[in-house]
């Protein structure tokens, strides 16, 4: 497979870019649940992403691969949200899995899907949208089981979350599913069966399509379980790293013992076989887009929500932490236009889907509307615009937690999560004085942690060994400082798009 790396490119104007009204593309969005890069067998040299080669076939040949996507925080409702709002947690309010009371109803009904609505995009999703959506957690809340939130034309949205045997809000009506139907495959057919019998295919349309694979409790298609026997996880010197390299991490991490290495193999392997499903989904869904005739008018984009570590710096089974398991995760993108078997080496976030899919739109954000703090992603996805080359902006990614596994959650006796465990910062290629590709961990108990990530992007042994005790206090100040002027960020604070912001702060 051939490889082109790309340049970003600005693009001027939506109608210019994308083509006039009246032939808006297709949008067609799928995210797995927990599937970190590192799982994804994430590699450009060997074939793209490992054990999935539907994928590998009819997205990375034929679209670009991110190689820094990153989650702007690794827990599940707080990615989502970002996700649909292209704003930071600290800017949405959802900062957990369990409290909604940020994005129900306010934050829900101003997100891009209801953008891509109003404006004439028939939208539909399947699978899972937000964690605490299945019941109601109290007695303000809606009945989810037919509760539909604003800006969805279609809702096929998960009730359980069981593998088999699972219930679904089937557009105001709960359904439960046979025991013997696997929930992937479910997720596959409603798909299908939406694009051939409900989709009018005169108007665009906008689909969020999200299995919960390769999330616990890891249980394959019956099919598949045990097709991937032997496999185990890649040589990474993070993976129960020694006592030498332990100490050097942060707090209580520092001290954690070792773990039995095979247990997370096999965890692994399951991992990757429920995957095998998700694969044959996407065959699916671009054999029904080619044969309706619609597949060079559509992009398609594949990404998780947050990654996950097993067994790496020693740390269990789980997400929320800030290390490279947890935050990077795939980015696949095909569409009209789109450079073909590429990857990009420049950092992005889930922020920036919302900003990319409104421009696909040829949408603006409508006054009143909170401000967005991610941007559009299309110049790293382009060719050149009138022979205009210029640079992507962000140099600098905002990593936020309210949650780890070895550290508190600073919360006080209220429940103030107001200040989250733990803020951080990656620097890119752009140099703050000489110093760039790292991450600076600034945890809410005082902790403070530096790591060296000038590696290849996706290589977890960037952080097997913690470097704060190298860090002149010079870079340190510097670092501290950026960090908390972006910790509160809003728009172009957030990414430096236009120049200014932290653009400004990194010269």
């Amino acid at each position: 497979m051939k490889h082109t790396v790309l340049v970003a490119l600005f693009l001027v104007g939506y109608v210019h870019a994308f083509g006039p009204i009246g032939k808006r593309a297709n949008i067609l969005f799928i995210m797995t649940d927990d599937q970190d890069a590192m799982l994804a067998g994430y590699d450009p040299d060997n074939g793209g992403v490992g054990n999935m080669p539907q994928v590998n076939k009819l997205l990375v040949d034929k679209g670009t691969m991110f190689m820094t996507y990153l989650a702007t925080t690794p827990l599940c409702a707080p990615a989502r949200a970002s996700v649909f709002t292209g704003r930071f947690p600290h800017n949405h309010g959802v900062l957990d899995n369990e409290n909604l009371a940020n994005f129900h109803p306010t934050q829900e009904a101003m997100t891009a899907n209801v953008w891509l609505n109003k404006s004439g995009y028939e939208t539909m999703l399947v699978g899972k949208y937000i964690d605490g959506y299945s019941t109601d957690a109290d007695a303000s809340a809606p009945s989810y089981s037919t509760y539909i939130p604003p800006g969805w034309g279609s809702w096929f949205a998960l009730q359980t979350l069981d593998f088999f045997g699972t219930r679904f809000n089937m557009n105001g009506q709960s359904v439960l599913y046979p025991h013997d139907a696997y929930q992937t495959d479910i997720i596959t057919n409603i798909s299908v069966n939406w694009l051939q019998n409900t989709w009018e295919p005169s108007n665009p349309f906008f689909m969020f399509i999200a299995p919960h694979a390769p999330h616990a409790p890891f249980t394959p298609a019956p099919r598949h379980k045990g097709t991937l026997a032997g496999l185990v996880q890649p040589p990474d010197p993070a993976l129960n790293e020694t006592d030498a390299d332990q100490a050097t991490l942060p707090g209580a991490i520092a001290n954690l013992p070792a773990v039995d290495v095979n247990t997370y193999n096999a965890i692994f392997q399951s991992r990757a076989e429920t995957l095998l499903a998700v694969d044959d989904m996407v065959a699916a869904l671009v054999t029904e887009l080619d044969a309706q005739s619609v597949l060079d008018k559509t992009w398609i984009f594949y990404t998780s929500d947050n990654g996950f570590h097993l067994g790496q710096h020693r740390l269990g089974v789980g997400a929320g932490e800030v290390f490279e398991h947890d935050i990077n995760i795939p980015l696949i993108v095909r569409g009209p236009g789109v450079a073909q078997g590429a990857y990009a080496m420049d950092m992005v976030q889930n922020v920036d889907l919302a900003p990319t899919w409104l421009e696909i739109a040829q949408i603006k954000i409508p006054t009143g509307a909170p401000v967005i703090d991610g941007v559009s992603m299309t110049p790293l996805l382009r060719g050149s615009v009138n022979g205009t080359k210029e640079t992507w902006y962000r140099d600098i990614s905002l990593q936020e937690g309210w949650s780890t596994v070895a550290k508190p959650n600073c919360n006080n006796a209220k429940n103030d999560r107001s200040k989250p465990a733990y803020r951080a910062l990656r620097l890119g290629d752009a140099a703050m004085n000489g110093l760039y590709r790292c991450l600076f961990i600034k945890y809410c108990d005082g902790d403070v942690a530096f790591f060296d990530m000038t590696g290849n992007p996706g290589d977890a042994k960037w952080q097997s060994t913690g470097m704060l005790a190298v860090l002149d206090k010079g870079h340190y100040k510097e670092l501290s400082a950026l960090l908390d002027k972006v910790s509160n960020c809003v728009g172009d604070g957030c990414t430096g798009h236009h120049g200014d912001g932290v653009k400004v702060a990194l010269k």
